[in-house]
């Protein structure tokens, strides 16, 4: 049987962090790519836009929606938590992606709503998330495990 798993998610600031230069290298890279004028004021808004948008992104953890704890039952079952303070019970989806630099964590909640946590290893101590590898490796190996997408 396996053991419940409690964790209790803060944002990520590695996300932050790579979302930072995700942005800043390409406009360092575009007065090099474009002429100057409008096309290269569009291209600096759009990445500005892309900015704005994405770097306190509830998947990284920040804003009410954002996942804040997952509760990984014993029997399979898994609950989580919004920063709001809001409760549901879920399914984890088999399209969840598990590397040893990334985990994509996606759900499937009871009113059928998708929620997703990226988790780069600074939301989490580091045994809780070895812990949370393991339990998602096992997931994927057990039988009939298909969680078919609603």
């Amino acid at each position: 049987m396996t053991e419940t798993l409690d964790l209790q998610l803060n944002p990520s600031m590695r996300a932050h962090h790579w979302l930072f230069w995700l942005h800043a290298l390409p406009l360092v890279v575009l007065p090099l790519a474009t002429r100057g004028g409008w096309p290269m004021l569009a291209g600096a808004g759009a990445i500005g836009l892309s900015w704005l948008c994405l770097r306190r992104h509830r998947v990284f953890g920040y804003g009410p929606h954002a996942l804040v704890r997952i509760l990984a039952q014993a029997d399979g079952a898994w609950r989580l938590r919004e920063r709001s303070g809001r409760e549901v019970q879920a399914r984890l989806l088999n399209d969840s992606y598990v590397q040893s630099l990334i985990l994509v964590l996606n759900f499937r909640d009871e009113a059928g709503r998708r929620r997703t946590r990226v988790l780069l290893g600074d939301e989490i101590p580091a045994e809780a998330l070895r812990r949370l590898r393991r339990r998602l490796s096992s997931h994927r190996a057990a039988p009939g495990a298909g969680n078919s997408r609603a």
